[in-house]
C-alpha cells in the first residue's frame, strides 16, 4: 500500500511539470509592434500569399517529388468504400 501512495504523488508531480512546461513553451513572446488577434491572423495571412519569405529551396529532390506526385494521383484509382469494418490488423474494407 505505501508503495502504491508513493508513486501516485510522484506522477502527479510529473505530469504537472510537463503541462507547466508545455504552456510555456507554447505561450511565446510577442515582438513589439507585432499584430494580435485577427490583424495578426490577416498579417500572417498576407505574408503567406505573398511568398515574401518563401524557401528558395524546393523541398525534395526532382525524382523524390515526380514520385510523391505520381502516387498521390495512383490514390484516385481506387473508390472510396461505403463502410470499413475492423480487423484485428486495422481497417478494411468489405
Amino acid at each position: 500500500m505505501m508503495k502504491r501512495w508513493i508513486e501516485c504523488p510522484i506522477s502527479t508531480l510529473g505530469l504537472l511539470a510537463v503541462l507547466l512546461v508545455a504552456q510555456t513553451a507554447v505561450a511565446a513572446p510577442l515582438r513589439d509592434g507585432e499584430p494580435t488577434g485577427e490583424a495578426g491572423v490577416r498579417a500572417w495571412l498576407e505574408l503567406q500569399a505573398s511568398g515574401r519569405q518563401a524557401a528558395t529551396t524546393p523541398g525534395q529532390p526532382g525524382e523524390a517529388a515526380a514520385r510523391v506526385w505520381t502516387r498521390y494521383l495512383e490514390s484516385f484509382e481506387y473508390p472510396i468504400p461505403e463502410t470499413y469494418f475492423e480487423q484485428q490488423d486495422g481497417f478494411v474494407s468489405e
